[in-house]
C-alpha cells in the first residue's frame, strides 16, 4: 500500500503554502510595527567585476607594448606579497610609452571605472589615456608615484584618486564615461605632470600589478584575472518595510523557505556597517572597498598592521548586563587572509575561529560554554556568530573581530610586504540579547535599533469559516528554527489565554517538539516526540488526540477534553499576547476538519 493511499479523503478546509505561493492569505492579520530583513531568492547585485584579462601579466600579448619593455615578475614584492609585479620601462627609441589593451568591448555613454597598483622604480610619473584611446596630455590623468598625489586630470575623467596601499605602492583610480563602444585601458609614463614624453634610462620605469576595469561608477577589491573576465554576483539581502511579511530564502541555493516568524530584538552594536570606524587593534582599515550582502559599496577591510607577534583587529564596547547570554556576530569574507576570529574580552573570555575559505567552524572556546555558527551567504561571505554570558558584576561587552592565520591562532606578524593590502572584508554588526542571532539588523549610528516581532494570526469569521471545534487535523511543515532561548512556537489555535488552548511547539534546545491541549486551564493532553521534526501534524476529537511527526506516530491520549476555539496564531504560542516565537520558518500548513486516523498521521508526515 502506498503512503498516498493513506491520505485523508477529504480537501483540506484551509492549504496556506506559504514557501511556494510566496504571499499572505487576505484572513490573515499580520502585523510588525518595524522594518526587517530577508532574503527573498531573485534579488542580486553585480559584486566583483574585471573586465581585463591577464591583470598581473603586462607581459602577455593581450597586452600591447608601445616603445616599452616589460619585466614579468620582478624581485620587487606585489602589493599581495608575491613577486608577480612587472617592471615596465621605456626603449632607447621611440615618442609613445605605454601599455594598453585594444579594444576592451563595452557599452556605449557608459560609466566605467579603471584603476591599477603602481610603483616608481627610477619613473616617477604615471598616466591613463581616455578609455576611448586618447593620449594628448591635456585629456589624460597623471599620477605622481612619489609624492602619492593626482596631477593633471583631462576633462574625460569625472574623477582621479590615488591611494597608499602600503610598501610605496598606489593604486591609481579613474571613472570616466565612454563615447564609444571600445575601451582602450592604457597606462603610460611620464617625466612629469601633464607630459606623455619620458626619458630612458636603462630599465627604470614603473612597477605595474593589478589592473581592473568595471561598468560602474567606483572602484571596488581589485579582483585578478587570467584569460576570462569576471563577474560575480551577491545575493541581495532585502528589506521589508513595517506590516509587510516576510518569505524567506536561502541565499546560495534560492530555496524557498516559507513564511519567516522572529521574536524582538535589538541591535546594540553602533556604525554596524562601518567597522573601520571602531577602535583599532594593531590593524588599519579601508572603508566601503567591497560590495556587502545589502548590495551596496559598503563592506570594510580590516588589514593587519606590521606589529609583530600581536593581534590584530577593531573592537567596539557596548553596553551589557551582567550574567546575561548575548550573541555577536557579523558579515565576512575571506580576501588574502582566510581566517576571521570573534572573541569578547571584557570580563569574560569567549572565542571563536572561522575559516572564511571553506566556510567551516573553528576552535570556540572560553567561560561558560560559549557556542558560535558559521553561515554562507552567497558569494564568499558568510554570517560568523558567538554567544556567550557575561560575567557576574559586568557592565559592558568587549566585541572584538580579528583577522588571523590559522585556527586557534590570536597572534602572528604580517609580512612586511602585505601591510596597506591585504585583509578580510567585513559588514553587518550586531550585537543582541539571545542565544542565536536573529536576522540582521542595520544599527547606522550611536544607540541602538529594534526589530519588532511578527505576529501572524486568524479570528473571527476568518477563523470559523474553516475550523471545526469537535474534531480536526493541522499539519505543518517547518524550516531554520534557531536552538536556545524559549520555546519555539509552530501553531497555536485557542482562544486568546493560556487557559484553553492547543498548542505545538519545540523545546528551546530543539531537542523536542509537542502537542500540549489545555482546556479550562487543565492541560488534557501532553504528547512529546524526541528530536526536531520537519513535518509535524495534530489530531484532536473528545477522548482522542495524537500527534504525528516525521512519519512517526504518538500514543493516542484516549481522556482529554477539546476546548473551544476562536483564533489561530502562526509561529507562536499565544497567551494574551504572542509569546515563544518560532524565530523559524513555516513552509505549509492546512487543516483537515477531520480527526485524522494514526495511519493518516504517519503517511502527512513521511
Amino acid at each position: 500500500m502506498s503512503i498516498a493511499s493513506l491520505y485523508p479523503s477529504i480537501n483540506p478546509s484551509l492549504l496556506l503554502d506559504f514557501a511556494n505561493v510566496k504571499r499572505l492569505d487576505p484572513r490573515i492579520t499580520f502585523s510588525r510595527t518595524t522594518t526587517a530583513t530577508y532574503y527573498d531568492g531573485v534579488t542580486t547585485a553585480k559584486a566583483e567585476e574585471n573586465l581585463v584579462l591577464y591583470s598581473q601579466e603586462f607581459d602577455n600579448a593581450y597586452w600591447t607594448k608601445t616603445d616599452t619593455t616589460i619585466t614579468a615578475n620582478s624581485a620587487t614584492t606585489a602589493p599581495d606579497g608575491t613577486t608577480t609585479a612587472d617592471l615596465l620601462y621605456p626603449n632607447s627609441t621611440g615618442t609613445d610609452r605605454f601599455v594598453y589593451r585594444s579594444s576592451v568591448s563595452g557599452l556605449i555613454s557608459t560609466v566605467y571605472t579603471f584603476s591599477f597598483y603602481a610603483k616608481a622604480s627610477g619613473i616617477n610619473w604615471v598616466y591613463v589615456g581616455t578609455l576611448g584611446g586618447g593620449t594628448s596630455p591635456a585629456t589624460c590623468a597623471f599620477f605622481d608615484l612619489q609624492n602619492g598625489v593626482v596631477g593633471q586630470t583631462g576633462s574625460f575623467f569625472t574623477s582621479a584618486t590615488i591611494t597608499s596601499v602600503g610598501n610605496s605602492w598606489y593604486r591609481c583610480i579613474v571613472i570616466g564615461t565612454t563615447a564609444v563602444a571600445s575601451i582602450f585601458p592604457l597606462i603610460g609614463l611620464a617625466n612629469a605632470n601633464n607630459s606623455s614624453t619620458v626619458t630612458a634610462s636603462g630599465t627604470n620605469g614603473v612597477l605595474l600589478w593589478g589592473a581592473q576595469l568595471e561598468q560602474r561608477s567606483s572602484a571596488t577589491a581589485y579582483t585578478a584575472t587570467t584569460t576570462q573576465a569576471i563577474t560575480n554576483y551577491i545575493p541581495v539581502l532585502q528589506t521589508a518595510s513595517a506590516g509587510q511579511a516576510r518569505f524567506d530564502h536561502n541565499p546560495t541555493t534560492g530555496e524557498s523557505l516559507g513564511l519567516l516568524i522572529e521574536e524582538a530584538r535589538t541591535n546594540a552594536c553602533p556604525y554596524s556597517e562601518a567597522i573601520g570606524s571602531w577602535s583599532a587593534v594593531n590593524a588599519t582599515a579601508q572603508s566601503n572597498v567591497a560590495i556587502a550582502p545589502s548590495g551596496a559599496l559598503t563592506a570594510d577591510k580590516i588589514l593587519p598592521d606590521a606589529t609583530a607577534s600581536v593581534a590584530h583587529g577593531w573592537y567596539n564596547t557596548i553596553t551589557a548586563a551582567a550574567s546575561t547570554t548575548y550573541t555577536a556576530s557579523i558579515f565576512a569574507k575571506a580576501a588574502e587572509y582566510s581566517w576571521l576570529y570573534l572573541t569578547e574580552g571584557n570580563n569574560v573570555t569567549a572565542t571563536a575561529w572561522f575559516n572564511l575559505s571553506t566556510g567551516a567552524l573553528g576552535t570556540v572556546t572560553g567561560t561558560g560554554s560559549p557556542s558560535a555558527t558559521i553561515t554562507s551567504v552567497g558569494n564568499g561571505w558568510y554570517r560568523c556568530s558567538l554567544t556567550f554570558t557575561t560575567a557576574v558584576g559586568a557592565t559592558a561587552a568587549n566585541i572584538q573581530a580579528r583577522v588571523t592565520t590559522a585556527d586557534n591562532t590570536n597572534t602572528f606578524t604580517a609580512s612586511s610586504g602585505t601591510v596597506g593590502y591585504s585583509g578580510i572584508f567585513v559588514w553587518g554588526a550586531q550585537f543582541e540579547t539571545g542565544s542565536f542571532a536573529t536576522s540582521y539588523i542595520p544599527n547606522l549610528s550611536t544607540g541602538s535599533t529594534t526589530r519588532n516581532a511578527d505576529a501572524a494570526s486568524m479570528t473571527g469569521t476568518s477563523f470559523s469559516s474553516w475550523f471545526n471545534n469537535g474534531e480536526g487535523t493541522v499539519y505543518a511543515e517547518t524550516t531554520g528554527y534557531a536552538s536556545g532561548g524559549n520555546a519555539k512556537g509552530v501553531v497555536s489555535i485557542g482562544a486568546g489565554s493560556s487557559a484553553n488552548s492547543m498548542d505545538v511547539y519545540y523545546a528551546p534546545s530543539l531537542t523536542s517538539i509537542q502537542l500540549e491541549t489545555i482546556t479550562n486551564s487543565v492541560v488534557q493532553a501532553t504528547i512529546i516526540a524526541a528530536g526536531q521534526k520537519t513535518k509535524v501534524a495534530a489530531a484532536y476529537k473528545f477522548n482522542d488526540t495524537n500527534f504525528g511527526y516525521d512519519g512517526s506516530v504518538g500514543t493516542t491520549d484516549t481522556s482529554c477534553t477539546v476546548p473551544v476555539c476562536t483564533q489561530i496564531h502562526f509561529g507562536s504560542i499565544y497567551s494574551g499576547n504572542p509569546a515563544y516565537y518560532a524565530n523559524g520558518r513555516i513552509k505549509k500548513l492546512a487543516y483537515y476538519p477531520v480527526r485524522c486516523t494514526n495511519a493518516q498521521l504517519q503517511a502527512l508526515t513521511s
